[in-house]
């Protein structure tokens, strides 16, 4: 029989750089909330953070926050879209769609355009 509701602990905890987080399971109003609209002033990366930190127990947004500042040991972006899609993933249950990494310019086809439509 199919069980709804909250993963094991174990599946809940995330590393970054050396540090373990604990994800929380979010409702529906919080995943979708208008709070992550960009507000005056912020970067790209502060409203990452403020997605992040929704996930997050609050008494672990000091240490993320703390850790964000940390130059010596940076969270990459790369760091940043890969845990933002697995605490996506695991909030929605739906993979956070990546964009289509295919080549630009002019690629082979099978036939020669004519210019002329059909």
């Amino acid at each position: 029989m199919p069980e709804f509701g909250g993963a094991p602990e174990k599946e809940r905890e995330f590393t970054v750089r050396g540090h373990t987080f604990h994800r929380r399971d979010l409702r529906p109003e919080e995943v979708f909330a208008d709070d992550d609209a960009p507000q005056n002033g912020d970067s790209p990366w502060d409203i990452t953070d403020r997605q992040i930190l929704k996930h997050l127990p609050e008494g672990e947004h000091e240490a993320w926050l703390a850790l964000r500042k940390d130059v010596e040991n940076p969270v990459t972006i790369k760091n940043l879209n890969d845990l933002y899609a697995w605490l996506w993933e695991q909030a929605t249950g739906v993979p956070l769609p990546r964009p289509d990494l295919s080549a630009t310019g002019a690629g082979k086809t099978a036939t020669t355009s004519t210019g002329r439509s059909r």
